[in-house]
C-alpha cells in the first residue's frame, strides 16, 4: 500500500471511521454524508487501493453512505482502534506509522472527515473540529509540517490566512471537490 493511501485512510478513520471486531475478521467502516459524491467515490477508491483483494462495499443509512471493508489486516494497520469513543482513549501514532506518514494526505483525510472550508464575511476559511486532544494534536502537527498557520479554540483548529486557505483549496480541496492526485 502506498504511503499516500495509508495516510489518507488513517485520517478518515481517525475522523469518521469505526472498526468492529466480527466473528472471524474485522470491519472498517467510514461514514460520510451522501451529498459528497466525489468524496465518497474517492474513499471507495482509496480503500480499494489499500485492500486490492477484498471487496469494498457501500450502504446507505439515513443521510450517510457507509463505505466498508472486511480484513484481518485492519487492527495491524490501525492500532488506535479500541473500545469506546476515540476521545476517551489513546489515539497517538506509533513510530512505524510516523515513518511512512505523508502529512499532506493525512491532513486531507482529517480535513475531509472532521473539517471544512467555508466562507465567512466574504473570505474563505478552514476549520477542523474534534473532541480528541490526540487527534487535534495530530492535525496541528500536519499544519506545522505543511507550514499552515492556525489558531486553536477549544475543540477547533482554525486556518484563516488567505494564502494558507488558498493553498488548501488548490491542493487538498474540500468535501465537494477533491484535488489530491
Amino acid at each position: 500500500m502506498e504511503n499516500e493511501t495509508y495516510s489518507y485512510l488513517l485520517g478518515q478513520y481517525l475522523g469518521d471511521g469505526h472498526i468492529n471486531k466480527m466473528n472471524r475478521t474485522y470491519k472498517l467502516r467510514i461514514f460520510n454524508d451522501v451529498k459528497y459524491v466525489k468524496l465518497n467515490d474517492f474513499i471507495f477508491k482509496k480503500l480499494k487501493e489499500a485492500f486490492p483483494k477484498n471487496k469494498i462495499n457501500s450502504c446507505f443509512y439515513q443521510n450517510h453512505i457507509i463505505t466498508y471493508v472486511y480484513s484481518n489486516k485492519i487492527p495491524k494497520l490501525f492500532p488506535q482502534h479500541g473500545k469506546g469513543l476515540k476521545n476517551s482513549r489513546d489515539v497517538r501514532l506509533l513510530k512505524w506509522q510516523y515513518d511512512l506518514l505523508n502529512y499532506k494526505y493525512l491532513f486531507a483525510g482529517l480535513l475531509h472527515s472532521d473539517g471544512c472550508i467555508y466562507i465567512d464575511r466574504g473570505y474563505k476559511m478552514c476549520i477542523f473540529s474534534n473532541t480528541s486532544n490526540d487527534i487535534l494534536n495530530l492535525f496541528t502537527e500536519c499544519c506545522d509540517k505543511l507550514n499552515l498557520r492556525y489558531t486553536i479554540t477549544k475543540n477547533h483548529v482554525n486556518i484563516r490566512r488567505r494564502k494558507e486557505v488558498s493553498w488548501i483549496s488548490e491542493n487538498i480541496g474540500d468535501k465537494k471537490i477533491i484535488k489530491l492526485p
